[in-house]
């Protein structure tokens, strides 16, 4: 039976056939590779980068849409290509996680992102879902000390934040990190929301990640909310991630 080749292998076969793949992220080139793996010849598996490699550049087909995304997703978020899934509603997507989780109230730190760049608030998207939402602390300090003397079963918790937006001045927020040590104490659901996020993610320690590009579709990371977007709202996000990665 034939294996696949290694990807150094049908990465040096793809600079070959087109010596201006080069110019691409490292990233983005390793991932073209392990999309066109294929049993057989490294010859095979590197024209395939290359077919590939023309659909990133150009108008890829419905069938390959969501897999590029996700490809220049983990490039510019620096995440693993396999904990990431396209999402329709990245904010309605948390919220069915947090009930799905078993959660019935979900903590909110004021000082932190509570609306989204498209309009909505996300105390009311929370609600929406059938959660009671329970701000908590001030906009310039919440102390994860209070959100653990406030727990209850049945809590789970959002670390939000924007890429569009910083709090000035004295600023004393819990960190992920923190969030995350409480809730494995307490085995309560959190989350963490990066809305206008156009940047590399902060480390995520282990949490459930929605991200919302600009608005619109945009990513579920580590759970799969099973909320796929249809090609004419992905569409448009691809060329944002590839505008924002390759110019242009």
């Amino acid at each position: 039976m034939a294996h696949p080749p290694s990807v150094d292998a049908v990465r040096r076969g793809a600079l070959e056939l087109e010596p201006d793949l080069g110019a691409l992220p490292g990233g983005l080139l390793t991932g073209l590779c392990r999309l066109a793996l294929c049993p057989g010849p490294a010859g095979e598996s590197a024209a395939e980068t290359v077919r590939w490699s023309r659909d990133l550049l150009g108008e890829p087909s419905g069938e390959k849409l969501p897999a590029l995304v996700i490809l220049l997703a983990a490039e510019l978020y620096d995440l693993p290509f396999g904990d990431i899934v396209v999402c329709n509603d990245p904010a309605c997507a948390m919220g069915a996680f947090f009930s799905r989780s078993g959660a019935r109230r979900v903590w909110l730190c004021r000082g932190q992102k509570l609306t989204l760049a498209d309009g909505r608030r996300l105390a009311d998207v929370l609600t929406e879902t059938g959660l009671e939402v329970v701000p908590f602390g001030t906009t310039n300090r919440c102390l994860v000390g209070e959100l653990a003397e406030g727990w209850a079963q049945g809590d789970g918790a959002v670390w939000a934040a924007s890429g569009s937006f910083r709090l000035a001045g004295f600023v004393e927020h819990l960190g992920i990190g923190e969030l995350a040590e409480l809730v494995w104490g307490t085995g309560g659901p959190a989350a963490v929301l990066l809305d206008d996020w156009l940047e590399p993610a902060p480390r995520l320690a282990g949490l459930p990640t929605f991200i919302i590009p600009a608005g619109g579709p945009g990513f579920a990371v580590g759970t799969d909310p099973d909320d796929a977007p249809a090609e004419d709202r992905l569409r448009p996000l691809f060329e944002l991630l590839r505008g924002r990665l390759l110019g242009g």
